[in-house]
C-alpha cells in the first residue's frame, strides 16, 4: 500500500508542479519565467511547511492518520483545480 502511494505522490507532485506554473501565469498575469518560479516555489514551500510542521509535532501526531488526513486533502485540492 506505502509503495503505491508514494508512486502515486510523486506523479501527482509532477502534475501538479507544471499545472502551477500555467495557473500562475494565467491567474496572476504574470510572465511566463515568473510563473514559471512563482507556481513550483510555493508548491515546494507548502510542502516543506507541512513535513516540517509534521517533524516538530510528529510525537503528537499518529502517522497513519497524517497521512489519511493529507491523501483526502489532496484530493480535494486537485479535484478544486480540474
Amino acid at each position: 500500500m506505502f509503495v503505491i502511494m508514494m508512486v502515486c505522490s510523486g506523479a501527482s507532485e509532477q502534475a501538479v508542479s507544471q499545472w502551477a506554473s500555467a495557473f500562475a501565469e494565467v491567474g496572476l498575469g504574470i510572465s511566463k519565467t515568473a510563473g514559471d518560479l512563482a507556481g513550483p516555489l510555493t508548491f515546494a514551500v507548502l510542502m516543506g511547511t507541512a513535513r516540517t510542521l509534521y517533524g516538530k509535532y510528529g510525537e503528537k501526531i499518529s502517522l497513519d492518520r497524517f497521512m489519511i488526513g493529507s491523501t483526502l486533502l489532496c484530493v480535494a485540492s486537485y479535484l478544486l483545480t480540474t
